[in-house]
């Protein structure tokens, strides 16, 4: 399972998908795993224009799949100040 991260609005530009974590799952035929990340304000921080990491209030799109191109699951964090 990969998780994806994007910031709606940002004051620089930002990839699309930023991959913020992983796991390898190996499930076996009917069978269910459930998986857990973590996000922390780290994972949320951009370089701003002065070089300065900072996490920018805002929406951000949280996309939870199996790889980059397959993505089932997709929700919104807001980020206050």
């Amino acid at each position: 399972m990969q998780l994806y991260v994007h910031e709606t609005y940002a004051p620089v530009s930002t990839p699309v998908k930023r991959l913020r974590g992983f796991e390898r799952v190996t499930l076996g035929p009917g069978e269910t795993k459930t998986v857990t990340f973590t996000l922390t304000p780290e994972d949320l921080q951009l370089l701003d224009l002065d070089l300065h990491w900072e996490v920018v209030p805002g929406d951000f799109e949280i996309m939870v799949g199996r790889s980059s191109q397959d993505i089932p699951l997709q929700g919104t964090l807001k980020v206050t100040e």
